[in-house]
C-alpha cells in the first residue's frame, strides 16, 4: 500500500490537536477541545473511525461503570480495558464538553483530583494523563494500522524528525524507560493503581520515542514530575531520564 503524505499530516494534525489540550491550561480547555472537533470534522478518515467506534455504544452505561466511588479512594475514574470503548467513551465525553452538555470543570475536579502522600496533583493534569493521552495514542495506533504505517515511518515527516537531528537520544531514552518498567515489578510500597498510572505514562513516553516526536515527549514527561517523589524507581532513574531529555533538547 502506498503511504500518502496526507496520511502523515492527518496523524500529525490529530496529535497536535490533542497535545494542545494536554499542554494548555484548564481555563483554555474549552477552546482547545473545540479546535480538536474542528479538525476532526474536516477529516473523513477520523469521522469514519469515530463513527464505527460509536456503533452500539451506550455512553451512559459505560461512563457510569467508569465513575467509581469508595471509602479509600473517594471519587475516581477508570477507563475500560477495550480500546474501541476507550475511543468511543473519551470522544463522547469531549463532545459533551464541547456542546456544553457536560460541566467539564465539575467532572474533572470530581473524578481526577488526587492527594498522594499529602501532595495534591492537578486535577486537569491527571485528566489529561488518564483520558486524553490514552485516547490520542489509541487513535494514532488505529490510523497507523489502517494506513499500514509502522510507528517509525512517521519520522519521514520533517516536522517530527529529520536526518539532521540526533537519532541515538531517542534510543537512550527508550532504554532507560525499559529499565524503569522492568524495575517496577519490585516496587512493594505503593498502591497498585499508582503503579498502573506510572506504567501508562512510561509506555506513552516510550511510544513518543518510537515516533521520535519532541512535542509528545515533552508533554508526556511532565506527568513523571508529579510522580517522581513518591516512587523509588523513578527517583533512582530520574537523573538518567533528565540527562536523556537534555540530550534531545
Amino acid at each position: 500500500m502506498e503511504v500518502k503524505q496526507e496520511n502523515f499530516e492527518l496523524i500529525e494534525g490529530f496529535t497536535n490537536a490533542c497535545n494542545e489540550i494536554i499542554d494548555g491550561k484548564f481555563i483554555l480547555a474549552d477552546m482547545r477541545i473545540a479546535n480538536l472537533f474542528k479538525f476532526i470534522d474536516n477529516q473523513p478518515e477520523l469521522c469514519d473511525l469515530f463513527s464505527r467506534a460509536l456503533q452500539n455504544f451506550n455512553f451512559e452505561k459505560e461512563v457510569t461503570k467508569c465513575k467509581i466511588t469508595n471509602d479509600a479512594m473517594g471519587h475516581y475514574f477508570r477507563l475500560p480495558d477495550d480500546n474501541v470503548k476507550i475511543i468511543a467513551l473519551v470522544y463522547s465525553i469531549l463532545q459533551d464538553a464541547n456542546t456544553n452538555k457536560m460541566d467539564l470543570y465539575a467532572f474533572v475536579n470530581t473524578y481526577f483530583s488526587e492527594d498522594i502522600n499529602g501532595k495534591t496533583v492537578s486535577a486537569y493534569s491527571n485528566f489529561c494523563l488518564k483520558l486524553i493521552a490514552p485516547f490520542r495514542d489509541i487513535v494514532i495506533s488505529a490510523l497507523q494500522d489502517k494506513f499500514e504505517i509502522a510507528p517509525l515511518d512517521v519520522n519521514m515527516q520533517p516536522e517530527v524528525y529529520s536526518d539532521d537531528e540526533p537519532k541515538d537520544g531517542f534510543e537512550r531514552l527508550g532504554n532507560v524507560i525499559d529499565k524503569i518498567i522492568d524495575s517496577l515489578k519490585y516496587e512493594r510500597k505503593i498502591k497498585q493503581d499508582q503503579l498502573e498510572d506510572v506504567e501508562i505514562v512510561l509506555k506513552g513516553l516510550k511510544h513518543a520515542c518510537s515516533l521520535r516526536s519532541y512535542n509528545l515527549i515533552g508533554a508526556i514527561s511532565i506527568g513523571l514530575d508529579y510522580m517522581v517523589k513518591n516512587i523509588k524507581v523513578l527517583r533512582n532513574y530520574y537523573n538518567d531520564l533528565q540527562d536523556c531529555l537534555s540530550d534531545l533538547y
